[in-house]
């Protein structure tokens, strides 16, 4: 199962990505423009061609979210890991509670078996006897 889900996710992200990187290639070559940016409050101007500045401002973009998501998903995580840590210390207390009743009931066990009566007894003599 978890191949197929792999070439699943792999099929799905050429289907999402390729006609994503035929956009990207067609905007570039359709805005191959040089366009001036100014920075009002500071003296210098950048100057770029228009695609890449506008394939600069999604990439940063796109960090940008995926950053702000991971941080936000921190406390999710924390949770996590908390609930994996009392998994494993329950897991630890089932094993020895686990030992502790078989020791128990194997201790249960043994005196279970009555002692031979005393005709049992004299009987298991005689026969000791004769061999």
């Amino acid at each position: 199962m978890a191949g197929r889900r792999s070439r699943i996710s792999r099929f799905l992200a050429w289907i999402v990505g390729l006609p994503v990187l035929v956009a990207c290639v067609l905007f570039a070559l359709d805005n191959r423009g040089t366009l001036v940016l100014g920075f009002w409050p500071a003296p210098w101007k950048l100057s770029a061609p228009v695609y890449l500045i506008v394939l600069a401002v999604l990439v940063i973009g796109f960090l940008c979210g995926g950053i702000v998501a991971w941080l936000g998903g921190h406390r999710h995580r924390a949770a996590l890991g908390r609930a994996r840590a009392e998994a494993d210390r329950l897991q630890v207390e089932v094993a020895e509670l686990r030992r502790r009743l078989d020791a128990a009931e194997k201790a249960q066990r043994a005196p279970a078996v009555a002692p031979p009566s005393s005709s049992e007894q004299a009987r298991r003599q005689l026969v000791a006897a004769d061999s």
